[in-house]
């Protein structure tokens, strides 16, 4: 028996103490900073800094900055973290945001990154201002759609943010906007061309109830869609940069020119009563968006239904009806004028059946859609039992099919078309129906990752770009990253194929999916070739080179 007297069982108890104390001091760590505003560099009180796992998105602590704007998180065990802060005002934010990604703090033992950070709160800047009409009126029934220059896609384009009513008294805002290039559009319905035509429709009533040539008021009216600063051309319209914080004005005076007229005659039934007919909605592109018309159908006794319009192209997307396909009419509408419902492009039905390639079932609740090359959707539809589909109205165009449902992404594996050409996984459309029988695979969830270095030391921070062999028809195989705090970085969700890796510093402005912009790039990066047999995580031999932008 082994006799331990009082003294050495205290001097062992404190010795294990001191040990344990001495392994939490190296596997935990203390991140702290001050939150900002971004546009100033002035210190933020009271904001709410958050800290999240990196790996599954879950709130580890929340504090609230001093008066000073310092905040502190102690004895932090080893792991990832997403540094977020929010204020009354601000923009919710994380630490080192760019587009959708983040540099991760890696605490532990080693690592010395997260003292004295800056988490920067960009304050939400404001577009705001009235419609009215040359005589100052404001305008009723006006529509503002807010659009921004983006290239989160990879490549430069407009994307439309979202649109706002005005007001009573004309005016509108758009608040809480990050910094960039926007866009501003405006229109609306005069309040006094519609009474106009009722009296000119009264004045020319024959003594059947029907209606005689018609001579229209004067007063019959329309508003052209006016584009910031004072255009009607989208292609003139003017940038508008807006920086954390500001207050811009934006006034717009819409201009009533003389309306143009869109006739279409309202189907009959075989005894004679009108079918129930609705006017089709009507389109037309903004920045290569589709926007619906804002317009009021006048129905009249014999001329049908009626729609004033400024002049334009216009889409009228007609539905399937009595057994008849849809179809897209285009209108050049510079005249007045009768449309034939009958002409025009027909849409097409897209049915088709999906099987998983490793046999058995499909998971239920799958819904699968057709999307452009413009990353549009353009129809889809709940994925039936037996794995059968069937998607209406769909245009002619180039689309790939697009699988998920219950938080999964399905890809196709291999595909046939009848009345439908294939290539390289996409589906050109025409205007007649097609059937399509794929068979595909759960995403394999394979990632690619490293370390991005410049000059031997590790670059936080920096823009990770996943390129394809084949970045014009692989387009959507692309994937981005951005290096943590120990320039670690994992590039997920990547399919089987060969690749190119780069790391480019500041790079987030670029247009990374133009192949001309990263084949520059692609000179002094690394490839890696994945394959199903791959493992889940693939990680690359060397260090990564962070270029410069």
């Amino acid at each position: 028996m082994i006799r331990i007297g009082m003294r050495h069982l205290l001097l062992a108890c404190c010795a294990a103490i001191a040990c344990c104390i001495g392994a939490t001091a190296q596997t935990s760590s203390s991140i702290t900073g001050k939150a900002v505003n971004a546009a100033t560099g002035s210190p933020l009180s009271h904001a709410t800094v958050s800290l999240e796992q990196a790996k599954d998105g879950s709130l580890f602590a929340s504090v609230t900055t001093d008066e000073n704007g310092n905040f502190q998180f102690l004895r932090i065990p080893a792991d990832r973290y997403i540094l977020c802060g929010s204020h009354r005002g601000y923009i919710t934010t994380a630490y080192d945001a760019h587009d959708n990604f983040t540099t991760a703090l890696v605490t532990g033992a080693g690592q010395d990154c997260c003292a004295n950070l800056q988490l920067k709160l960009v304050p939400g800047g404001v577009i705001a201002g009235t419609v009215a009409e040359d005589t100052g009126d404001p305008v009723g029934h006006g529509v503002v759609t807010l659009y921004r220059d983006s290239n989160r896609t990879g490549e430069e384009r407009v994307q439309r943010v979202r649109a706002a009513n005005v007001d009573e008294s004309g005016a509108y805002e758009f608040a809480g906007l990050e910094p960039g290039n926007y866009f501003v559009s405006a229109t609306g319905q005069t309040w006094y061309s519609v009474r106009a035509r009722i009296r000119s429709m009264a004045a020319n009533r024959d003594s059947t109830g029907g209606n005689t040539s018609l001579t229209l008021s004067p007063m019959d009216l329309v508003y052209a869609t006016e584009f910031y600063p004072d255009t009607t051309d989208e292609k003139s319209a003017a940038p508008i940069p807006i920086k954390g914080g500001e207050h811009l004005v934006i006034n717009f005076s819409l201009h009533p020119i003389p309306a143009l007229h869109l006739t279409v005659q309202t189907p009959q039934t075989p005894e004679g009563g009108r079918s129930g007919f609705s006017m089709p909605p009507i389109e037309h592109q903004v920045f290569g968006l589709t926007e619906p018309l804002i317009f009021s159908p006048f129905i009249g006794a014999r001329r049908g239904m009626e729609i004033s319009v400024p002049p334009g192209q216009y889409e009228l997307r007609v539905p399937e009806r009595d057994g008849n396909p849809g179809k897209v009419v285009t209108v050049d509408a510079s005249t007045d004028q009768a449309i034939d419902l009958s002409t025009g492009s027909a849409l097409a039905d897209v049915s088709g059946k999906l099987a998983p390639a490793s046999g058995g079932t499909l998971p239920d609740n799958l819904f699968v859609s057709l999307v452009t090359l413009e990353d549009r959707v353009s129809g889809g539809t709940r994925l039936e039992n037996d794995g059968g589909f069937t998607i209406h109205g769909v245009a002619p165009g180039v689309y790939r099919l697009n699988i998920a449902g219950g938080g999964k992404r399905f890809h196709v594996s291999k595909m046939m078309a009848n009345g439908a050409q294939i290539g390289h996984r996409q589906i050109t459309i025409g205007s007649g129906s097609a059937t399509l029988a794929a068979t595909i695979y759960e995403d394999l969830g394979l990632s690619v990752s490293g370390f991005a270095k410049q000059n031997g030391v590790v670059t936080p921070g920096a823009m990770i770009v996943l390129m394809p062999a084949d970045p014009v028809r692989d387009r959507d195989y692309f994937r981005r990253a951005q290096s943590d705090s120990d320039g670690n970085f994992v590039l997920k969700n990547v399919e089987p194929g060969k690749y190119t890796v780069v790391a480019i510093q500041d790079g987030w402005s670029l247009d990374w999916a133009q192949p001309d912009v990263i084949r520059h790039y692609a000179q002094r990066g690394q490839q890696v070739s994945i394959t199903e047999q791959n493992p889940q995580t693939t990680q690359l031999s060397e260090a990564l080179e962070v270029q410069p932008k």
